[in-house]
């Protein structure tokens, strides 16, 4: 992962190298960020399995049913068997979407943080300048984050 710096986006700092302040939080915004869309992924994945499962299981319930006569004790034991599976991935499921909730207050505090460094002058230039403007726009070019 490659830290931006103020000369990345044309800053006059101190020969162009940010503060050791804006490059942590930058490094951990992107961490961060990057935690956030993985717990995402997870959650949906775990929702995905979620429904075929549920789906299986009305399948099996449906086709048990029609067939009253000839139910049968493997058939029952595998309608069991998913419904099993089905609240053990209800419980994967809550689990996963704890952690996008706790992964998306740990993002938004950081980047709450950063974007309240970049509204106060950050860097040194003398003139008026458009670092921090720079900096929003190359954090949402490089790593699709907006900083505004």
């Amino acid at each position: 992962m490659a830290v931006l710096s103020l000369s990345d986006v044309g800053c006059s700092q101190s020969y162009g190298k940010s503060s050791p302040r804006i490059n942590a939080v930058l490094l951990e915004i992107v961490r961060r960020h990057r935690v956030f869309l993985h717990c995402r992924k997870s959650e949906f994945l775990w929702r995905v399995l979620l429904v075929a499962g549920v789906l299986i299981s009305v399948g099996l319930l449906v086709l048990n049913l029609s067939s009253l006569a000839q139910l049968g004790k493997s058939s029952m034991q595998l309608l069991l068997a998913f419904v099993v599976c089905d609240s053990l991935i209800y419980r994967k499921l809550y689990l996963a979407q704890r952690a996008v909730q706790k992964a998306a207050v740990n993002y938004g505090v950081v980047r709450h943080h950063l974007i309240g460094m970049l509204d106060i002058k950050f860097c040194d230039c003398r003139a008026t300048c458009t670092c921090s403007q720079e900096l929003r726009r190359t954090v949402l070019e490089r790593y699709g984050i907006s900083l505004y």
